[in-house]
């Protein structure tokens, strides 16, 4: 009878490991299987970043002659990414089309926006640049220069406004533009 009762206490413990291996392998796969409920991570979304003209004035118009700057030319934003740029015109003026800048603010005109992949962000820029010219009548064309800004991308997290400054070669024509770049 001993050895009877030996096997049947073998039987029911052999019978037990069996049942709790089924129960530990069930809780593990359940466990490991994917919930209906569960959301799928979504991949982050596009950032759009807007770049506005706000103002332009004239901050010093002392070789002048007269209380306004005639300015025409043109201001571009181009996105910088790697070796990819896309350059968009903001502004754009010809000579008879000229708007007069006091030492006042000056509306001016001009928005674009840029779509930058999350990928991309930290290694975007966004470079703002303007070739001004100044026309006081009949063949005389002053020169304002060629100015540029570059802005990271990654430091934009609201909206920053910049200048870029105009002069002429005397320095008695300045003249300073006041754009803002937004991150939406």
């Amino acid at each position: 009878m001993k050895t009877i009762a030996y096997f049947k206490n073998r039987k029911d413990s052999n019978y037990l490991l069996a049942r709790m291996f089924l129960l530990v392998l069930l809780i593990v796969t359940a466990s490991c299987s994917k919930d209906e409920d569960e959301e799928v991570p979504t991949p982050d979304p596009d950032a759009q970043y807007r770049v506005e003209l706000v103002k332009i004035r004239a901050t010093d118009i002392s070789g002048e002659g007269n209380d306004a700057l005639e300015i025409y030319g043109e201001i571009d934003a181009s996105l910088n990414i790697g070796t990819t740029s896309d350059s968009r015109e903001m502004w754009s003026a010809d000579q008879a089309n000229n708007i007069s800048v006091t030492e006042n603010d000056s509306q001016i005109i001009g928005t674009v926006t840029f779509t930058v992949g999350p990928d991309n962000v930290n290694s975007a820029s966004i470079v703002v640049a303007g070739d001004l010219l100044e026309f006081d009548g009949g063949d005389f064309v002053e020169d304002m220069g060629e100015e540029s800004t570059t802005i990271s991308l990654s430091s934009i997290s609201g909206a920053q406004e910049f200048q870029l400054t105009f002069s002429n070669g005397d320095g008695d024509q300045v003249v300073e533009l006041t754009y803002r770049v937004s991150k939406l």
